[in-house]
């Protein structure tokens, strides 16, 4: 079990442990999408830290989980989803009646535990992402026995490869329900999320009445348009460019100078992942996320809101006014320097926690691991 000790964050330091694996996704000639393990790190266009300044050793100390290692999964989704947009939306009288058919990456940490009391931790990435995002929170949770599950959400070809799978919130939850089914979990110690990852996470949460008994919300995407979907004309017919396969081809060539000319707060180096993040934001729907928040903040289960003012995806007023949904006060904040050191203490005794990063950007998490993760766990305790 987690101890529910109050843990000291504001000192201390922490390795971040980082294994050399992406996926990369694949057809095969049924049609069926599979992942395969490549040795590089993605580069992910939102990080604002140095990936080279963290340990990425491979090999394990031992007794430590083997986070290199992936599990696989296949899995139908999307039926009954597909079955009712056949009659309601253009473009999709020809979905698959029986879904598609995904084999998932994900880690799953069951194994190292063996513990079948363990609490269970389900952690959802952003976009771009992967398992990859969370493997020094897995290290750390795993290592205090708890169970870690991160699937990989779908990559950005399943749209050309599928035809019809455009990582919506609807079809992303349906993953991810299919998904937990399949390894048989029905219930929740806590739900983690980064980013756009909150939009399926808090619609299983809030619509779907899957059991958890606590949430994490790490720079979460907004209930609202935020600066890196801004202004709606250019960031809209971006995505539109994302869905058709003619059109990623131009943007990849002269994604960089569209990019300039709009302005746009992304990163150059990764144009494909611009792509993916506007699409995955043009499906969305995130106006419906402040209605979930209202649902979070009736239903009160342990939550820690976790970001940084210096975010250049998602400003920091959207934040605030997310947490003034929640029914946040000043109570709530915990705030540290650009040095992670502890400017001021909140509470610890309130259903809600938030901690907020003077110099943190979208990946703070990862920057201030030594604060974060011991956060977690001791929300994680206060639950089980």
């Amino acid at each position: 079990m987690v101890s529910s000790k109050l843990l000291d964050s504001c000192d201390g330091s922490f390795n971040v442990f980082l294994p050399r694996v992406t996926s990369l996704s694949m057809i095969n000639s049924n049609g069926v999408l599979f992942t395969q393990n490549v040795s590089k790190l993605t580069n992910h266009f939102w990080r604002h830290y140095d990936l080279r300044s963290y340990e990425t050793s491979t090999q394990g100390k031992p007794n430590e989980p083997n986070l290199a290692s992936v599990k696989h999964i296949t899995i139908q989704t999307c039926g009954s989803l597909y079955q009712n947009w056949r009659e309601t939306r253009k473009g999709y009288a020809g979905a698959p009646k029986q879904g598609l058919t995904f084999n998932v990456e994900y880690v799953d940490t069951k194994d190292f535990t063996n513990n079948d009391e363990a609490p269970v931790v389900l952690a959802l990435h952003g976009a771009p992402g992967s398992h990859k995002d969370y493997e020094s929170m897995i290290k750390h949770l795993t290592l205090k026995g708890v169970r870690m599950i991160v699937p990989n959400f779908p990559e950005y070809d399943v749209i050309h490869s599928t035809k019809y799978f455009r990582h919506s919130t609807h079809e992303r939850k349906s993953y991810i329900l299919d998904f937990l089914k399949a390894i048989k979990v029905d219930k929740l110690d806590m739900l983690i999320t980064h980013s756009s990852g909150i939009y399926p996470g808090l619609d299983i949460y809030a619509n779907e009445g899957f059991p958890m008994k606590s949430i994490v919300l790490i720079s979460p995407g907004g209930h609202r348009r935020t600066r890196a979907i801004k202004p709606s004309w250019f960031a809209d017919n971006i995505a539109r460019i994302g869905l058709n396969p003619v059109g990623r081809k131009i943007f990849n060539k002269f994604g960089k100078y569209i990019l300039k000319f709009g302005r746009s707060p992304m990163r150059l180096d990764n144009l494909d992942g611009v792509l993916f993040s506007a699409v995955i934001m043009f499906f969305a729907e995130f106006e419906r996320l402040e209605g979930n928040l209202l649902i979070v903040e009736k239903k009160r289960p342990k939550l820690l809101l976790i970001f940084g003012d210096k975010d250049r995806v998602i400003e920091k007023e959207c934040f605030y006014e997310m947490a003034s949904i929640l029914g946040a006060n000043q109570s709530h904040y915990s705030k540290y320097d650009a040095n992670g050191n502890c400017l001021m203490k909140g509470s610890q005794d309130d259903w809600m926690k938030i901690i907020q990063f003077q110099r943190g950007g979208h990946y703070a998490f990862l920057k201030f691991a030594n604060i974060v993760n011991p956060a977690i766990e001791q929300l994680l305790g206060d639950v089980t």
